[in-house]
């Protein structure tokens, strides 16, 4: 992934491959897939504009819409499904939890990739006020995924970078709105009611997208989750998709 957020980990040891890779010769023996046009940019700031790239947007599961679960005002049930590593940025939304005063339950399901994040996140967790109660549940398996976004309210995720974030995209498939940040391709949330977009450096931008679903009533909060799944069902043009794929592999460069 070569979105500037995830260049910032690990920086110092992608910076010296990249530069390998560059001074080796491969960007000119290679073709990039790329799932947008932001992504082929990223590639050529890398790389350079000759680079061959074939865009073709990700494969990604369509679950279908769920139906909703009953929304109370000032009731939310928060749902994130990612690995457990600082690039999903659970600490800040932890954070961004000690200024919500209404009751929110947030469940994290995900495989640990950095064990000392995760500390820090349960640290985080059991300082937060009575109203909000986190529960840290391990792996989902693929078979739960749709039970277990029926649950909830809202999917949230304001990753550091997605260079797709098929978790996100099968939340919104689901038809639940997503809280998640702008450096992935689910962007234009508000206008399209499907959820919110947010910087995760501004922490109350977080608190604040949160409290708007906290508040929200059950009539409103069903007209977004139907906005959510036409926003996803949107990008859904699996044949065009596979074209593309097509004419990918069989271009000899």
């Amino acid at each position: 992934m070569l979105h500037p957020g995830a260049l910032k980990q690990k920086a110092s040891k992608k910076k010296w491959f990249i530069k390998a890779f560059n001074l080796v010769g491969f960007p000119k023996r290679v073709a990039f897939h790329a799932t947008d046009k932001q992504e082929a940019s990223y590639i050529r700031s890398q790389f350079g504009n000759k680079s061959a790239i074939f865009i073709a947007g990700n494969i990604s599961s369509f679950i279908g819409k769920l139906p909703s679960p009953i929304k109370p005002k000032n009731e939310l049930k928060l749902l994130t499904i990612a690995l457990i590593s600082p690039m999903k940025n659970y600490l800040k939304v932890l954070n961004a939890l000690r200024n919500v005063s209404l009751s929110v339950t947030y469940n994290i399901y995900g495989a640990v990739k950095d064990e000392g994040y995760l500390a820090q996140c349960k640290s985080v967790a059991a300082t937060l006020p009575p109203n909000i109660e986190v529960g840290f549940h391990g792996e989902l398996p693929p078979d739960r995924i749709s039970a277990t976004l029926e649950e909830h309210h809202v999917f949230i995720l304001p990753s550091e970078s997605e260079n797709f974030g098929h978790a996100i995209y099968e939340a919104l498939s689901a038809g639940r709105p997503v809280i998640t940040s702008h450096n992935t391709p689910w962007n234009h949330l508000e206008e399209n009611h499907a959820g919110l977009n947010v910087n995760p450096e501004i922490e109350m931008e977080i608190s604040k997208a949160i409290h708007t679903f906290g508040v929200m009533d059950n009539v409103s909060f069903v007209n977004e989750c139907e906005a959510a799944f036409q926003y996803a069902l949107g990008y859904y043009k699996l044949d065009e998709i596979l074209v593309k794929y097509k004419t990918m592999f069989d271009v000899n460069l």
